[in-house]
């Protein structure tokens, strides 16, 4: 074909040369052997991929190379301290937005405190006062005792009906 072509008159670029024969011709099974120093080339891992257990699976992953495996952890690496930094990322800005929160809540109270400024006269005095009190109602004695006896009523009025149904069994 070659000589076609140049006798025609064109100038055909020269082919390199390749590297290794054709698979499976005589010379490639020969450049096999060279290779391998004579011996033909085993493949070792052949049947372990499937292999149950670590020894096995870290045999198999070193001969079937080990830079694949160098790769694979730096990658991991990368995510591994990839997660860790959204995560820190995450964490830290979460605890930014309730102290800014909390610095406004603060900063609310302080107006409030400073609008509201405390009256002369007594009733208007206690109306304030009660406005501004958050705290739950206080326990006294009276009232701990009568929470007791509800309490222990209401238990004694569940467990009556359960009494029956075990006494008609």
């Amino acid at each position: 074909v070659r000589a076609l072509f140049a006798r025609d008159g064109y100038n055909l670029p020269s082919l390199p040369a390749r590297a290794m024969p054709a698979k499976g011709t005589p010379a490639w099974h020969a450049a096999q052997k060279a290779q391998a120093g004579g011996k033909p080339q085993v493949d070792k891992t052949f049947g372990m991929k499937n292999k149950k257990g670590k020894a096995v699976q870290a045999k198999f992953h070193t001969q079937n190379g080990g830079a694949d495996n160098a790769a694979q952890e730096k990658r991991r690496a990368e995510m591994k301290k990839a997660e860790q930094e959204a995560m820190n990322a995450l964490l830290f800005q979460e605890a930014k937005k309730k102290n800014e929160k909390n610095k406004e809540k603060a900063k609310k109270e302080e107006k409030k405190k400073e609008e509201d400024k405390e009256p002369t006269e007594m009733l208007a005095r206690i109306e304030w006062l009660k406005k501004r009190t958050t705290t739950r109602t206080p326990v006294t004695l009276d009232r701990l005792k009568a929470w007791i006896e509800r309490k222990k009523a209401k238990k004694e009025a569940e467990r009556l009906p359960q009494l029956g149904n075990a006494k008609a069994a």
